[in-house]
């Protein structure tokens, strides 16, 4: 019995394979892929859910609620897909209907043309005589004011000769709803490609691409070969530790588990073989699990907006390609139901966001449904697991249909300036740094570089002198970021050979570095985490700042405020091996990087950072309870992250991680030791704060435990419950009473609460 969608796509090829599969060799009864894209159209979709935008440095997306995939995806979205290479004739051939009809005002790719641009496009118009090019002859009347006689027997080329200043002017400098798309010659056989600017144009303005199929798009992935498995079971957020999961992202794999700092909200469907008649031989693949991204996400991204939504997309599947993100939404055990979801991205040249547009519902399925999940590859569990978003149960959706840009914290740069990091302006810096990178250095710095300028600015790393300097040392270690690790394989002692992208060598400097970063500890040459990016670009920007290698002196000692020292420099990562050509890369970099909006030696004038106060002095003082209003906003943004890189792993770090969500709200870290619960208290008794009482309490102030042995962060009015750092877990996750649970009334006295007053 086909369902209600597969009578829309049966005619689909993977429908027709698996049916026919299922009948005549399983021998039972065949039904459809009941969640084919390739038969659905963009306007088929339903709507998306929640309004959200993209400030990204020099664009802005918005959708809204309400709004179908056609209206708010831009081609260069979906251009893997290759809807570029289609043209209107070709797309008329598909949909068996004639469109060169249609108004070039309803044509937008055609109508934003300038006439320079039209005719770049469409070479041979240059030879038309104007009588046969109505809509420019109107273009030109209108706006040049050049009367008929002018117009009626010259070329277009000849025209533009007498009078070059008309090729500026746009075709929609009119009304063409009185122009049809045929009116121009050869402008239905072109593709869209050729037409300046058609990255940015959206589906539905492009006639008939919003009705053509997916599967006609030219760049359609084929389904045959994917698989299709049966839903088993059902389970809701109360489920915790599930590590046979086929669920992930295209950065993390599709083999994420939910464990690390997960007490719960781990839903998941659990899925079988397609047929349930119980035989005896099973798959390898039975019992696996697909993780609910509403509860759960993952890194994502690529390229210059890497870090866009702080980089996390809910964990899910690409079954249909890379252009939606299927995501297993809202268990319900009560019905023995689920719904799912679709995400999109951005993309252009520079890069794509993480799936994180969206979402937009799709198939609600039962148990026992079959579900389409792709191809799946036998690839191991990742070593990390996914990020609880604290969705609530039942309804809303969590908060990642808006571009977050939340503030991180940094330390001081090369002139003892702060940084607090603006991720919008960290796309445009990461751009530049990309486009002044040598040609050969290019395709790999798309991947590697957003990940060094999110660990430098985490580190603190403000001047651009020295940001510029870590990125050539990291290009040239990597072999033009080609590489993790030496080419040469020469083994230094039992630890192997140089990783990461300052090429790491010897046991103890390997061993320094996960210490250093507060990870667990080096396991020697089978420990292959230096050669992950996250932790290798950490390991590069701390290291440098901090002074691990070499000579065991920090890059401010021979880079930053002005002075630039490049031999110096390079002898804290290996003597002076080729110094100067480091140093010339460097000084392409840092041009770049002032060219997009730094001011001297400081990328802090409006590139990735925005200046603060030096270190230890007063911020801005802020109006009563703003403070409060924004450490609530990045307690709920960030949920239960993980604490094991802060002090002792984690175990000490309750001070570490309430100013890391200070830091996330856009407010200075606390003490001058911030990682020291006495010297929290200090700054807040010294200016920072105002000490309140327990009736006077706000969600967003900060209570200190009796014998400042703990800190939290008040979650309600009066404070009865708070948040702090699980020392057992290692995570920002121990929900206690106003008390800490009489965990610390060894030495009897109050807990104290204080509120924020300046940032």
């Amino acid at each position: 019995m086909l369902s209600n969608l597969c009578r829309l796509i049966y005619r689909s090829v993977i429908c027709f394979i698996v049916s026919v599969f299922l009948l005549l060799v399983l021998k039972f009864p065949a039904f459809a892929v009941p969640d084919d894209l390739s038969q659905l159209s963009f306007s088929d979709l339903p709507a998306i859910n929640n309004n959200g935008s993209i400030d990204l440095e020099d664009s802005t997306r918005q959708w809204a609620a309400g709004q179908t995939p056609d209206q708010f995806l831009r081609l260069g979205d979906i251009q893997s897909l290759l809807p570029q290479s289609l043209s209107l004739e070709t797309i008329s051939e598909a949909l068996g209907q004639d469109l060169s009809g249609t108004s070039i005002g309803d044509f937008t790719p055609l109508a934003t043309q300038s006439v320079g641009s039209l005719l770049k496009a469409i070479p041979e118009l240059g030879q038309f005589s104007m009588r046969d090019l109505p809509v420019l002859q109107s273009l030109f009347g209108e706006k040049a004011s050049l009367n008929p006689s002018q117009l009626q027997d010259a070329s277009l080329s000849q025209l533009l000769q007498d009078y070059p200043e008309l090729s500026q002017l746009n075709l929609d400098d009119i009304d063409l709803s009185q122009f049809s798309i045929d009116s121009v010659p050869g402008a239905d056989k072109l593709p869209i490609s050729k037409l300046e600017g058609w990255e940015k144009t959206t589906l539905k303005e492009v006639p008939g691409l919003n009705k053509l199929p997916m599967g006609s798009f030219p760049g359609a992935p084929p389904l045959v070969g994917g698989g299709i498995m049966r839903v088993d079971f059902v389970h809701g957020p109360e489920e915790s530790e599930r590590t046979n999961t086929i669920s992930g992202s295209d950065v993390m794999g599709f083999r994420v588990p939910c464990t690390i700092g997960n007490p719960d909200d781990c839903a998941y469907i659990e899925l079988d073989d397609a047929e349930n008649v119980g035989r005896s031989v099973q798959s390898p693949l039975e019992g696996v699990q697909w993780i609910s991204g509403k509860y759960q996400e993952v890194e994502g991204g690529h390229g210059a907006y890497k870090w866009v939504n702080n980089g996390k997309e809910p964990t899910g599947r690409l079954p249909f390609g890379d252009t939606f993100k299927v995501v297993v939404w809202e268990p319900d055990e009560t019905t023995d139901s689920v719904t799912t979801a679709l995400f999109a991205r951005y993309c252009d040249n520079w890069g794509c966001t993480p799936y994180f547009i969206g979402p937009i519902p799709f198939i609600t399925y039962h148990r026992d449904d079959p579900i389409f999940v792709g191809l799946i590859t036998q690839e191991p569990p990742t070593t990390e697991s996914s990020t609880p978003t604290r969705a609530k149960k039942g309804g809303g959706f969590p908060p990642m249909t808006t571009f977050d840009s939340s503030i991180l914290d940094g330390g001081g740069g090369g002139d003892g300036r702060t940084c607090t990091v603006d991720p919008s302006k960290l796309d445009g810096a990461t751009k530049a740094a990309i486009a002044s990178v040598d040609p050969a250095s290019r395709e790999g710095a798309m991947d590697v570089v957003p990940y060094i300028m999110n660990a430098c600015a985490e580190a603190g790393v403000t001047d651009s002198d020295q940001l510029a300097y870590i990125i050539a040392t990291a290009q040239h270690e990597t072999d033009h970021f080609r590489t993790m690790q030496e080419y040469s394989r020469t083994m230094y002692d039992e630890c192997g050979w140089g990783e990461g992208m300052v090429q790491v060598t010897w046991c103890g400097n390997k061993e320094r570095v996960f210490r250093e970063l507060g990870l667990p500890a080096y396991g020697g040459m089978n420990d292959r985490r230096l050669q992950q990016p996250d932790v290798a670009a950490q390991a590069l920007c701390r290291g440098m700042k901090e002074g691990w290698y070499g000579q065991g002196r920090p890059i401010a000692e021979c880079i930053g405020g002005g002075r630039v020292d490049y031999r110096c420099a390079r002898q804290q990562v290996n003597g002076t091996y080729r110094w100067e050509e480091i140093g010339a890369a460097a000084d392409r970099i840092k041009a770049g990087l002032v060219r997009s909006g730094g001011s001297g030696s400081d990328i802090g004038s409006g590139v990735i950072c925005s200046t603060a106060a030096p270190a230890g002095g007063a911020g801005g003082a802020v109006p009563a309870g703003e403070a409060d209003q924004r450490i609530m906003q990045s307690v709920q943004r960030m949920g239960s992250f993980s604490s094991a890189s802060g002090p002792s792993s984690g175990r000490e770090a309750c001070a570490w991680a309430v100013n890391r969500v200070l830091s996330n709200a856009g407010i200075r870290p606390l003490g001058d030791n911030p990682n020291y619960v006495p010297s929290v208290e200090s700054a807040l008794e010294n200016g920072r704060g105002q000490q309140v009482r327990a009736a006077q309490a706000q969600a967003g102030d900060i209570v200190i435990a009796k014998d400042q042995r703990h800190i939290g962060i008040c979650m309600n009015a009066g404070c009865s419950q708070i948040r702090s750092n699980s020392s057992s877990r290692a995570v920002f996750a121990w929900n206690s009473d106003g008390n800490f649970d009489g965990a610390y009334d060894r030495y009897g006295g109050t807990n104290r609460i204080y509120r924020v007053t300046q940032l």
